[in-house]
């Protein structure tokens, strides 16, 4: 087994899935936590200056989907055996980080007027419109209960985090708390992720 380290910030951010994944799948893996001051004198280095990179043993690999892909790959939650599967995995996962890319822009607007414009059609039109959109997909899509798939993937544990995200109030003065909270299919992967004995065991840990 290859040796692995993973490296970003001290928060879940674009590494989680790929933490989680590997946690799930009993993969070790160095959890290499930094600071934004230790990013300022390795960003020249990284394949793209930015986080999150895994080193496979000397190999320095980035972007955030292909490495959980990786990740999920060596721990059984990705379907490479499948490929209607695995493309429906990784729609859910285009989908999903479409999503966070709309509420991490929020989170990044630091003009305070143009914050309280961009948090009221966050909260009011792009999240519940894409949630629709995930309510709608795994409707048509799913064929596991609780499950997109027969067993746990990728997909699931993304719409797990992504939820969590909004009910623990990632925005802090912006309430997304019960925006998921409509959406039959998306909460049923969420409440099963959450139990999951090895999820539970990430969350105690992170506690």
């Amino acid at each position: 087994m290859a040796t692995l380290k993973l490296t970003y910030f001290n928060l879940a951010g674009r590494a989680e899935l790929t933490r989680l994944a590997l946690y799930l799948g009993d993969i070790h893996f160095e959890d290499d936590r930094i600071s934004m001051r230790r990013l300022k004198e390795l960003k020249s280095s990284l394949p793209y200056g930015q986080l999150p990179v895994l080193t496979v043993d000397d190999t320095v690999m980035a972007q955030s989907h292909p490495i959980a892909k990786y990740a999920g790959t060596l721990s059984g939650l990705y379907p490479n055996d499948n490929p209607l599967d695995a493309l429906k995995v990784d729609e859910l996962l285009s989908h999903l980080m479409s999503m966070n890319n709309a509420i991490l822009a929020v989170f990044g607007e630091l003009d305070k007027n143009e914050r309280a414009v961009k948090g009221k059609e966050l909260v009011d039109v792009t999240l519940p419109t894409m949630f629709r959109l995930l309510e709608r997909r795994l409707v048509t899509t799913s064929v596991g209960d609780p499950y997109l798939l027969e067993k746990l993937s990728l997909a699931d544990l993304e719409v797990y985090l992504t939820v969590d995200m909004l009910k623990t109030n990632f925005l802090r003065d912006i309430d997304t708390s019960t925006i998921p909270d409509g959406y039959t299919h998306v909460m049923r992967i969420y409440n099963a992720v959450k139990e999951h004995p090895k999820v539970a065991e990430w969350n105690h840990r992170k506690n």
